[in-house]
């Protein structure tokens, strides 16, 4: 089974890039995949040596907007 950040689509986007808010040097991305029914929260950046972070990772509080019109595929 492939990872979660692996299936992310542009129909997960949700808003980016947003500069962080404590000083460090990426622009975060947020997506909001739905997997088995559960939206999530995911916020990650690509580094400058091209690698991927995740700084969150967990069930939306709130509903996600999606402006690429994700859907509950997974």
């Amino acid at each position: 089974m492939p990872s979660l950040l692996a299936t992310i689509a542009v129909s997960d986007y949700c808003e980016g890039p947003v500069a962080d808010d404590h000083g460090r040097s990426e622009e975060w991305w947020v997506f909001g995949p739905v997997v088995e029914g559960v939206a999530l929260y995911v916020k990650v950046a690509v580094t400058a040596a091209g690698e991927v972070v995740c700084l969150s990772l967990h069930t939306a509080q709130y509903p996600m907007v999606r402006p690429f019109g994700g859907s509950e595929r997974r």
